[in-house]
């Protein structure tokens, strides 16, 4: 019943942060940073849904939070689920529990879904739009480091150019000093 609907949307959304937390954490007893440590995409991420989650809904009658309902966000980002809360609320206002998730205006489930269906859009999302400009940098460091490379090249050609001229005035002139002395 609501019960085990509403856990398992608490451990859905755990299982989310616990992905997400570690790529965007910093372990100071190793000095090691997660994957996406301070990565300003993923942060924004975790704000935009954090935020979904605790926006009142406008048109969810007497529950208009997830706290009505017993779901309430912990100070690591993850949800927890307060059995008591959610059986008063089911008690009370049954009805309104739906409109709270379901609403098609600002429900919790709805907000979620336009805001996830906008991020993940292929063309247009913010992690297409990642994904083409890490593309986009990887291609230009490229291109860089392979300029670097023949610049390097050259380098070393001309270097080794003037050494070999010069090692051959310094032979020129060894010859020129034992043949006056």
């Amino acid at each position: 019943g609501v019960q085990t609907t509403a856990q398992a949307f608490v451990s859905a959304y755990n299982a989310l942060i616990g992905v997400l937390n570690p790529l965007n954490s910093y372990d100071s007893t190793t000095s090691t940073g997660g994957a996406l440590q301070g990565d300003s995409t993923l942060t924004s991420i975790q704000n935009q849904i954090r935020n979904a989650l605790i926006q009142p809904v406008t048109d969810g009658g007497a529950l208009q939070t997830l706290n009505d309902v017993g779901i309430s966000l912990q100070t690591d980002g993850t949800l927890a689920l307060d059995s008591t809360t959610l059986t008063t609320a089911t008690t009370n206002s049954f009805n309104d529990i739906s409109a709270l998730f379901n609403s098609p205006t600002d429900g919790i489930v709805t907000s979620l879904n336009t805001l996830l269906t906008s991020m993940l859009d292929p063309t247009t999302g913010i992690v297409a739009n990642r994904t083409t400009g890490i593309q986009s940098s990887l291609t230009s460091n490229a291109a860089s480091q392979t300029a670097m490379e023949t610049q390097m090249t050259a380098d070393q050609a001309m270097y080794t150019a003037e050494f070999t001229a010069l090692n051959v005035t310094l032979t020129t002139m060894q010859s020129t000093q034992a043949a006056l002395t």
